[in-house]
């Protein structure tokens, strides 16, 4: 899937679902086909609140294998939350949204829908001290459709050493609502 980026010892592909811990900030994530496979058989819409009605259920992916193609596992269920995590995403998603949930317990679980790149050209950025999170929009300059006359011609004359890195414009989106 990633063949040139596979070559560096940095790269680093993971399974899906995946859990880290990082920093003590315990992240648990899926590339989205369980909340869009949710979508598809109920009446419910925001994939913010689908991911936190599976993790109020404490189960990742409530319609496997049913619906849901997944390895038929026959001796335990890898998808049942046994912990809560403090940050629970789902990318691949048609928009931003996040949610702050609270648990029985006093848990505190950063629910986020992480909207799919290549239509949104959005990332999300999480802080890790205080679970602030917002998405922003990346636009990469060269060979774009939106540059005008003046930065196509400054593109031209940069690419000239052949090696260099594409120019990238990060801008914090505005409203985050939409």
């Amino acid at each position: 899937m990633f063949p040139q980026a596979a070559q560096y010892t940095t790269f680093q592909s993971v399974t899906n679902p995946y859990e880290a811990d990082i920093d003590g900030v315990t992240f648990l994530g899926t590339a989205g086909q369980n909340v869009d496979d949710i979508h598809r058989y109920t009446g419910l819409k925001d994939s913010a609140d689908i991911a936190q009605l599976t993790l109020e259920s404490r189960h990742i992916a409530p319609t496997c294998p049913d619906t849901l193609g997944c390895y038929p596992f026959t001796e335990e269920d890898p998808f049942i939350l046994r912990e809560c995590p403090h940050i629970y995403f789902a990318g691949n998603q048609k928009k931003y949204n996040a949610k702050i949930v609270s648990g029985e317990q006093g848990q505190r679980t950063l629910v986020i829908s992480v909207p799919k790149f290549i239509e949104t050209k959005q990332v999300v950025l999480v802080n890790l001290k205080d679970l602030n999170c917002f998405p922003i929009s990346v636009a990469t300059l060269i060979g774009s459709s939106v540059m005008d006359g003046d930065q196509a011609e400054e593109s031209e004359e940069d690419d000239e050493g052949g090696d260099d890195l594409p120019n990238v414009n990060i801008v914090p989106d505005e409203d985050m609502d939409e």
